[in-house]
């Protein structure tokens, strides 16, 4: 059915103020991921099991996460005046209250709020005072969660959205004055290399082709981040207003949002909000009864996480293997089915709408000198309270740490890592001078990606982190570069063999090999991937030496299994025969009412440390035997004892691909190792 915008506006007007305003008293329920993952389905069931049993005057609803993560799940209730009011953690044995709350009959607030949202109580402070969001001065790109249904299109152009396109259509704007706007903004692209979003479009407006394709890059897969996701589950309708800007100032016809398949709640959000759009005509033909025509569609991703790179992605849409090539030429000239391609991040694409309606300079208005607006980080690790925030480039990484409520149980801050698996880890002396902005991440051989901050306290093993990335970009390699694949799996296997309590003295000289190898894969996966290697060798030199050479841990507790063992130290404890019972390899013996671990059989899982906790301990041990491994030693102390067919390697003059071939492996196959 193809109606105008403003036909589209009264009629959502209306359904959204019967939404802000009911009839009798409303509960939403955040439903995202996370609250997915904190047992909401159970709470919504149980909730929804004593309304009808009892016949309480009240409604249910769902609205998107808020972003406090750590106060998960979440529910907000909106009375009949308008009042809206946030609630969390909700439990099941604060059900009845927040039921109780819906009707009007608790005195005095629960003690789970958390702010109000709508209206005015003297008795509860609004939720913009609270300080996870302090340091939000304005939020723009989340501006509507928590104040729509996201399943709802009447609710997204209830509050302005959808005008951005229209208001191009009655304007007459050309392509060239929608780029200039864009550019004017200074909107940079929000996938972790921020080149100019304006520019970028200009390359594809100038392809002189019938088809064109705009791609939205929602394949993120960077562990600790999920900013792209909460804008597909919270705001799916401004991510496809932004594709139907983008296609209109690049001359696109096409367009493909491109989702890992590990998002299905993101994914038929999305898929919801295309068919929604399609049903009244703001996708497809005459869009909003004009004359250009946008279609959309999805695209589910495997999980491959080299396909956030834009070519690997490019191939995957082509139902080809997802592999990464190498440029020239660009998708710009050459991308899906070899047709002139844009491909963006849906930060980016959101980020469109609210530029055309409110103009570059408002958009201007948050930022730094080198880049300007909001951008969303997802902080998390070792903090106490992790979530989403929205924050103007420039905010400190310290005022960051302090909003989130410091490091869990009061720990020294160690570490940052941001950006991802193939970005950067910073010291905490180097993290607390920075600022949230991308140059200065580089001076520092970092990134600031695409939004995930990761803090560490000074409990965790910096060799351990190492080899849990390693194995990372090890698996998410696609295998057509032998400098990535081969060089990480050495790289893994060194960090492998040292967290085991084997680590060798020439370890530091192999590591600098495989990273200047690295640098010649075609892309930046290979490139990046020894990034973190390099910070842990440069900057936390003293846990690099304790771990290899003195076989102990700078942690509080060692994570690396080698160098660890478990200890009773407190024969009396009444948990013990259940750490006993529990232990799957049975190591722990209980011999004339003594309890000893056999460390020799022992896996270090740790499930007898969960149920005795104050009986059984982990300390570094720093007696470890070698034991054989996959590698061969290639260096020995004087760096002398090479195979016959080795080549001595100056490390400090590497500047090429250099791979040392060692001896046969345990397989019997030619192995090229370091």
């Amino acid at each position: 059915m193809q109606e105008d915008y403003y036909t589209l506006r009264a009629k959502a007007d209306i359904e959204y103020s019967i939404w802000t305003k009911p009839e009798k008293s409303r509960i939403d329920f955040a439903y995202d991921t996370s609250s997915i993952a904190s047992g909401i389905d159970d709470i919504i069931s149980k909730v929804n099991d004593k309304i009808r049993s009892n016949n309480y005057d009240i409604e249910t609803g769902i609205i998107a996460g808020y972003g406090f993560q750590y106060l998960n799940p979440l529910a907000q209730i909106t009375f009949t005046d308008g009042t809206t009011v946030l609630y969390g953690p909700i439990t099941f044995e604060n059900i009845d209250d927040l039921i109780n709350e819906a009707l009007g009959n608790n005195r005095n607030p629960l003690n789970i709020t958390v702010g109000m949202l709508h209206g005015l109580r003297n008795d509860i402070q609004s939720l913009d005072k609270h300080p996870f969001l302090s340091l939000e001065k304005e939020r723009r790109l989340i501006r509507n969660l928590g104040y729509i249904n996201p399943d709802s299109l009447e609710h997204y152009i209830a509050r302005d959205g959808y005008m951005a396109v229209n208001s191009i259509f009655e304007k007459k704007l050309t392509d060239e004055e929608i780029r200039k706007e864009i550019s004017d903004s200074g909107l940079a692209g929000r996938g972790g290399a921020f080149f100019p979003t304006g520019v970028k479009w200009g390359f594809l407006s100038s392809a002189q082709t019938e088809d064109k394709y705009l791609v939205c890059n929602a394949d993120e897969g960077d562990p600790g981040s999920w900013v792209n996701r909460i804008l597909m589950e919270g705001d799916p309708h401004s991510i496809i207003e932004g594709m139907i800007i983008g296609a209109l100032g690049t001359f696109s016809n096409k367009g493909y949002i491109y989702i890992r398949s590990e998002y299905p709640l993101a994914i038929d959000r999305m898929q919801k909000a295309i068919d929604d759009a399609y049903a009244v005509g703001i996708l497809g033909d005459n869009i909003l009864m004009s004359d250009f025509n946008f279609d959309l569609r999805i695209i589910k991703g495997a999980g491959a996480y080299v396909c956030g790179e834009e070519t690997g992605l490019i191939a995957s849409i082509q139902d080809s293997r997802g592999m990464p090539r190498i440029k020239p030429p660009f998708p710009a000239n050459s991308g899906v089915f070899f047709s002139p391609t844009n491909v963006n991040n849906v930060e980016s694409f959101a980020s469109i709408p609210m530029i055309m309606r409110n103009g570059s300079a408002w958009y201007r208005e948050y930022g730094v000198d080198s880049i300007s607006g909001t951008k969303l980080f997802s902080m998390s690790g070792e903090v106490e309270n992790p979530g989403i925030m929205e924050l103007p480039w420039g905010t400190k990484i310290t005022d960051v740490l302090i909003a989130c409520g410091g490091i869990t149980n009061d720990k020294p801050f160690k570490a940052l890592q941001a950006g991802g698996p193939l970005a950067g880890y910073l010291p905490s002396s180097i993290a607390s001078t920075l600022e949230l902005e991308p140059d200065q991440f580089k001076e520092h051989g970092a990134l600031v990606g695409s939004g995930g901050l990761v803090f560490i306290s000074d409990s965790s093993c910096s060799i351990q982190l190492n080899l849990l990335f390693s194995q990372f970009v090890e698996d998410e390699s696609c295998g057509r570069c032998t400098t990535c694949h081969g060089g990480n799996q050495r790289m893994t296997e060194i960090f492998r063999r040292i967290s085991k309590g084997n680590g060798r003295e020439e370890d530091k000289i192999n590591l600098d090999i495989i990273g200047s190898t690295l640098l010649y894969s075609n892309c930046v996966h290979g490139q990046a991937s020894p990034t973190i290697m390099k910070n842990t060798v440069s900057h936390f030199s003293e846990d690099y030496e304790n771990c290899v050479i003195n076989k102990k841990c700078s942690g509080d507790v060692c994570s690396c299994p080698g160098l660890t063992k478990l200890i009773i130290v407190n024969q009396f404890d009444k948990n013990l025969d259940s750490a006993m019972n529990i232990c799957p390899t049975k190591t722990i013996k209980k011999v004339n009412d003594k309890y000893s671990i056999d460390m020799k059989d022992c896996i270090r899982c740790g499930a007898c440390i969960e149920l005795a906790p104050e009986a059984i301990k982990k300390v570094s041990d720093g007696t470890v035997q070698e034991t054989p491994e996959f590698l061969p030693r290639i260096f020995s102390d004087n760096h002398k004892s090479l195979t016959p067919h080795s080549v001595v390697i100056d490390p400090s003059s590497i500047s090429t691909n250099v791979l040392v071939r060692g001896e046969k492996s345990l397989s019997g196959m030619d192995n090229l190792s370091i």
